[in-house]
């Protein structure tokens, strides 16, 4: 909102500021931020601006160092993933339970969610073909570890069928975040709709590839 309305600089915006005038960003630091958050406050207070209910909680929440609480059950869990396909249907199933938490919290005053889904995955390691295909040096390709087999012939470590790293490089972890205000939490927990939630879409995305 604040980057949307000009308030605040962009990450790109402090990059070509800093660029111009290095020495006017030594001492740049998160009181910048801070005095925009308490000026906004002061602007809303006597009426110089207008802030939605959401964005006035979130500058309280950041002023006051309140975090907002993050959702882990059911499909806002991380996962392990081996393909894109995958991924698509986790994504699908978190913008599905997403829109019916904000269906089951319409009636509730200030309620609201926000998702963060990621738009890469943790890699643990890549695999033998992905880090040949990917690679722009020989760098990455001649500094990965390698073994002898027991025929002597020195293979890389992620091509060894069984091993621990050969299994990791086969996966992604895939880490959706998904927040909700303090008290909009109160409400999930009171009403149920945790356990409601967990039990309509955990486990949707295994039935659809059994199906």
């Amino acid at each position: 909102y604040f980057i949307e309305s000009g308030f605040v600089y962009s990450f790109e915006e402090l990059l070509r500021l800093a660029g111009s005038n290095a020495k006017g960003f030594f001492v740049f630091n998160d009181s910048y931020f801070t005095s925009k958050l308490q000026e906004a406050l002061d602007k809303k207070r006597l009426g110089k601006t207008r802030l939605s209910p959401l964005v006035s909680e979130m500058i309280e929440m950041l002023m006051f160092r309140q975090p907002p609480k993050q959702l882990k059950v059911g499909p806002f869990q991380a996962s392990l993933i081996k393909d894109d396909e995958e991924r698509a249907q986790l994504v699908d199933n978190i913008h599905e339970a997403v829109e019916w938490l904000r269906a089951e919290l319409k009636t509730i005053p200030g309620a609201w969610v926000i998702e963060d889904i990621p738009s890469r995955d943790v890699i643990f390691t890549k695999n033998g073909p992905l880090l040949k295909k990917n690679l722009k040096s020989k760098v990455d390709y001649q500094d990965s570890v390698r073994i002898l087999d027991r025929d002597q012939q020195l293979q890389l470590l992620i091509d060894m069928p069984h091993s621990v790293v050969r299994i990791l490089s086969n996966y992604r972890n895939f880490i959706p975040r998904v927040y909700v205000s303090r008290n909009t939490y109160k409400v999930l927990e009171a009403k149920g709709l945790l356990r409601e939630l967990e039990q309509k879409f955990s486990g949707v995305v295994k039935e659809k590839k059994s199906a």
